[in-house]
């Protein structure tokens, strides 16, 4: 007995194309979102930004043990510090759909549009890097090659709180490993047992929407942002951090808030449609004393 197939029927089966697209995923980008943002000082052109530093060399207190005694004679001018942070960094994503094709697509994918938005994280993506790369200029550093514990989260505080840096404007960020493997399995920190410890589900800083949405709860009073950026060399290069510790600066030349600019054209001498998202930034530590490096190991479950 002869029955038909798949093979058989293949010229009438048709073939559908679902209106879904599977896009990349990317990470929150929360440290940018976190430190000190200095792109409106170059809206208007420039290519470093100054901070000077005055809390290098400071004021002494000085006692007058006679009434009357010239005070000017006892003045004090301490040097102050110039802090810099150059924008030098400029990348760009780019491609290019012929007429042809661009004539033929579906038009429900809306491709263009697509591949600008993923442009747009990649970019996003790098800044985000560039600013947990600058860890080897955070000197003061806690952990080792282990799991993380209890006391190293208090000697981060310890630091940070004897540096009188205030608690409502610093910030923890771990790499979900660290996070989920380790710190998560603290006993001590298990809201179970303890308060100093919220598990939440999400979280919101700033003003990027749902890419700043990675706060995972609230340690000692520091909220505890998540971050698959956070860099592995040796150990995880984790922050405990002020908001002056780094900052950078996008020079957008839309000025449109987005950091990143975004153009589309037809280039009739290509017969193509191109597209093109660039970023121009640069990234700095301001203040090496304004965070500590949590170091952990990359296995070790606790």
């Amino acid at each position: 007995m002869a029955i038909f197939t798949n093979a058989n029927l293949t010229a009438a089966i048709p073939q559908i194309w679902s209106d879904i697209i599977n896009e990349a995923k990317f990470p929150q980008f929360v440290l940018q979102n976190f430190v000190t943002d200095l792109s409106p000082y170059v809206v208007d052109g420039g290519r470093i930004v100054h901070v000077p530093n005055i809390f290098t060399n400071v004021f002494t207190a000085t006692t007058q043990s006679t009434q009357g005694t010239d005070i000017i004679a006892s003045a004090q001018a301490p040097a102050t510090v110039d802090t810099t942070l150059t924008v030098n960094t400029h990348q760009y994503v780019a491609w290019v759909i012929g007429d042809a094709d661009l004539t033929q697509l579906a038009t429900k994918y809306q491709l263009n549009e697509k591949y600008a938005v993923e442009a747009k994280r990649v970019l996003l993506q790098a800044l985000e890097d560039a600013l947990f790369g600058l860890y080897a200029s955070i000197t003061a550093s806690v952990g080792s090659a282990a799991a993380i514990s209890d006391l190293v989260c208090r000697q981060a505080l310890t630091l940070m709180d004897t540096a009188n840096f205030e608690a409502d404007m610093t910030a923890w960020f771990f790499h979900p490993v660290v996070y989920w493997n380790q710190l998560s399995g603290l006993a001590k920190f298990n809201p179970n047992y303890s308060s100093n410890f919220n598990i939440i589900a999400t979280g919101l800083m700033g003003d990027q929407g749902s890419n700043a949405s990675k706060m995972m709860g609230v340690l000692y009073g520091r909220p505890v942002y998540m971050s698959s950026r956070v860099v592995l060399s040796t150990t995880y290069k984790n922050f405990l951090l002020h908001k002056a510790a780094m900052g950078y600066a996008c020079q957008d030349p839309m000025d449109n808030g987005t950091k990143v600019r975004i153009q589309m054209w037809e280039e009739r001498r290509l017969l193509s449609f191109v597209g093109a998202v660039d970023i121009r930034y640069g990234v700095a530590v301001l203040r090496a004393d304004a965070g500590v490096q949590v170091l952990t190991d990359a296995s070790t479950v606790a």
